[in-house]
């Protein structure tokens, strides 16, 4: 089961309450507080967009225990679809790099500034930000005059699997 904060769990009830749709928000929920909290619903699938406003999704019921209402004569509940969770889209940047990090040669930051069209200075904090935040450790070493070179390291990762 999802662990909701108290604030996740406070806005999904008040969705409820409101027929699944987020009409409005607690009084202590402003601001960068309240971007964070919906973006962890969205990434989590609880919460869906839907046109203008967010829509709970059957995960988002069932995360507090409750069951999406049926269309028991009420009009809102018969003219809005179900909200689907979003799918995960395909090749986005990040599969792009953690495929050129995890290849044995590793990959240069030019190399990764070609694939991506970023630059130097958002390669460099999507190594130490992003990569991190998704778990990955990132090593580099640099040999002679030759440019740096990144990976992600493997061996941590089937560590844990080689004991059974």
């Amino acid at each position: 089961m999802i662990q909701l904060t108290d604030s996740q769990r406070a806005l999904i009830l008040l969705a409820v309450e409101t027929g699944g749709h987020i009409e409005n928000y607690p009084e202590n929920l402003k601001g960068g507080a309240r971007v964070s909290v919906m973006r962890g619903l969205l990434r989590s699938d609880l919460m869906a967009a839907e046109g203008a406003s967010y829509a709970l999704t059957d995960a988002g019921y069932e995360a507090v225990g409750q069951q999406r209402p049926t269309n028991a004569g009420t009009e809102a509940a018969s003219d809005k679809p179900a909200a689907k969770p979003r799918e995960r889209r395909e090749n986005t940047r990040l599969d792009q790099v953690i495929a050129l990090l995890k290849r044995p040669e590793g990959a240069t930051i030019a190399q990764v500034m070609a694939a991506t069209e970023w630059q130097q200075h958002s390669v460099r904090g999507f190594f130490a930000g992003t990569l991190k935040k998704k778990g990955y450790t990132v090593i580099n070493e640099k040999t002679d005059k030759q440019d740096r070179v990144y990976r992600i390291q493997i061996e941590e990762l089937n560590a844990g699997h080689d004991k059974e």
